[in-house]
């Protein structure tokens, strides 16, 4: 019996030793865990650090560049185009072996001169060449600082669509600039033609084209992407995490809005807190409004303080708060850079949300982000929070032929096609075609 006795102490023993084993690494990972919601400070966690010399150190945030849509060109043996939209995943792989391509490209081109429509439509159909389409209207400088680590200020251009191609024996990067005739070339030195080659040798067309390139889709923009299968987009479910009454605490913390110091009081539109002379705003409906009233901006700073901010210092102070707020919540979405502008010294910073590599549109005509930037740091910032997971269904859309004779249809000859989701709130998110981007 005593040594039955002993036996059952010593398992007990055994086991209590386990427990506190377990509690000890449960509380170490949630030491971890409550250092991922720390304030944000300097903003140097993820993205950058400065070296001693005081110099910014970037690290390289490729997937922030990656396209919603790609496309090679290829000679005819080889089916001519091989295009990947409305799939992430497949433009994701597409892109993971073009981005040092275009990495490389970036980082050695020459001055940009004017290209002619001519010029660049025959890009798009001469092999080899690379077509990436960014969604947004992105500064090649901020490309360029996610693809290496290293920002080049005198870079100038916006593109939504790229293309690297061979003109003359010379590999140049073509962008367009806009959504008009505005083409522009750089000669790159640092790609040769057997690089553009290799890429492209190891694809085969699926009958992919530009509509400038078929009579049937001559009424919508020439450089919408068609693919000849009909698209079948998920349809998602859309809930709101962050609300007045939903991870409120973490969402303070994370903001720097520290709980000893903070005065909240209610609002008709959801809760405010008011922290020194900077206020937030949580709405019933997932909206966060931050306003800096002193006019400061201290508590989100622009990394570098020590010289006048460029376009890729604004985005990664932006992107940073991003990374600690709706990123972290958004469920399967993603978010993509649209629009960097800069008007009597602000800058007004816009993002919004993807699903498989198709725009969410808000009925509202916000979008999931948008940020007013001083040299200082941060004036003002909305963030729109959602969550959108997968129900398994899918939508039946028109082929796209025959949604482009409906665009004609309604008489919006000229304008681009595209799928989006429509986004209205919590519930249910289907895609459907839209015209330019269209609410």
């Amino acid at each position: 019996m005593d040594e039955k006795k002993a036996r059952l102490r010593h398992i007990v023993e055994r086991a209590k030793s386990a427990l506190i084993v377990l509690l000890l690494v449960s509380a170490g990972y949630l030491a971890i865990e409550a250092q991922l919601f720390v304030g944000m400070g300097s903003f140097l966690s993820s993205t950058t650090t400065i070296t001693d010399d005081g110099e910014l150190s970037h690290n390289i945030q490729s997937d922030a560049a990656r396209p919603v849509r790609m496309a090679v060109i290829l000679s005819e043996k080889n089916g001519r185009m091989y295009g990947m939209q409305y799939n992430q995943a497949g433009t994701d792989a597409m892109f993971l072996g073009a981005s040092t391509l275009l990495k490389e490209a970036l980082n050695s081109v020459g001055e940009p001169y004017k290209v002619s429509r001519t010029d660049w439509e025959t890009a798009l159909t001469t092999s080899p060449s690379i077509y990436f389409d960014l969604l947004g209207q992105v500064p090649l400088s901020v490309l360029s600082g996610w693809l290496s680590g290293k920002e080049d200020a005198l870079m100038v251009g916006v593109a939504r669509r790229i293309v690297l191609t061979v003109q003359d024996d010379q590999v140049v990067l073509l962008y367009q600039q806009g959504d008009g005739d505005a083409f522009y070339g750089c000669v790159v030195s640092a790609v040769d033609r057997a690089q553009l080659d290799a890429f492209v040798v190891g694809y085969f067309g699926n009958g992919a084209q530009f509509a400038f390139e078929s009579e049937q889709l001559s009424e919508i923009d020439p450089y919408t992407m068609v693919l000849q299968e009909s698209p079948r987009p998920n349809e998602y479910i859309n809930t709101i995490p962050v609300k007045p009454d939903v991870n409120f605490n973490v969402l303070l913390d994370v903001l720097n809005f520290y709980e000893e110091t903070n005065h909240i009081y209610e609002a008709p539109e959801g809760t405010k807190v008011r922290n020194g002379m900077d206020t937030l705003l949580i709405t019933h409906d997932g909206e966060v409004r931050y306003e800096a009233q002193s006019g400061e901006a201290s508590r989100y700073p622009v990394l570098n303080a020590r010289r006048v901010p460029n376009a890729f210092d604004v985005v990664e102070v932006c992107r940073e708060i991003l990374n600690q707020t709706i990123s972290r919540y958004c469920g399967e979405a993603r978010l993509s850079l649209l629009s960097v502008t800069e008007e009597n010294g602000k800058w007004l910073v816009r993002f919004g949300y993807t699903l498989n590599g198709i725009q969410v549109l808000m009925t509202d005509g916000g979008e999931a982000a948008e940020f007013v930037v001083s040299d200082t740091g941060i004036e003002s910032f909305t963030l729109r929070f959602r969550n959108y997971m997968p129900t398994g269904e899918r939508t039946m859309v028109l082929p796209e032929v025959q949604a482009a004779a409906a665009v004609e249809a309604m008489g919006e000859s000229g304008s681009e096609l595209m799928l989006a989701y429509h986004d209205s709130g919590a519930g249910l998110v289907q895609a459907s075609w839209v015209v330019d981007g269209e609410k």
